[in-house]
């Protein structure tokens, strides 16, 4: 699910933790959102669902990109890369199997 690794890395925060970035916070809510609307498994409208995995992808591409650029100067950097490119990947498996 894309929501776990993504949202899991990107807002812990507290003592001793960095404060998630603005794109980083915005990528940690969509794909909460997403893992939301993807389990409910309620009569599911696949416009939505792809919509929504799409904006999901879109995130976790927007936020990985950023992170990527400093994961040679900081260690959570190099975290969050890893974990918004897996959620990215998810976000595209989930794509695949809908078909977009």
């Amino acid at each position: 699910m894309p929501a776990r690794s993504a949202a899991g890395a990107r807002t812990r925060s507290g003592p001793g933790r960095p404060h998630a970035s603005p794109l980083g916070r915005d990528c940690a809510a969509v794909t909460a959102a997403t893992r939301r609307v993807l389990t409910r498994g309620n009569s599911p409208d696949p416009a939505l669902l792809t919509a929504q995995a799409q904006a999901c992808l879109i995130a976790c591409r927007r936020s990985h990109d950023l992170c990527e650029q400093h994961t040679r100067q900081r260690t959570r950097c190099r975290l969050c890369a890893d974990a918004t490119g897996r959620a990215a990947d998810a976000c595209r498996e989930v794509l695949a199997v809908l078909g977009s």
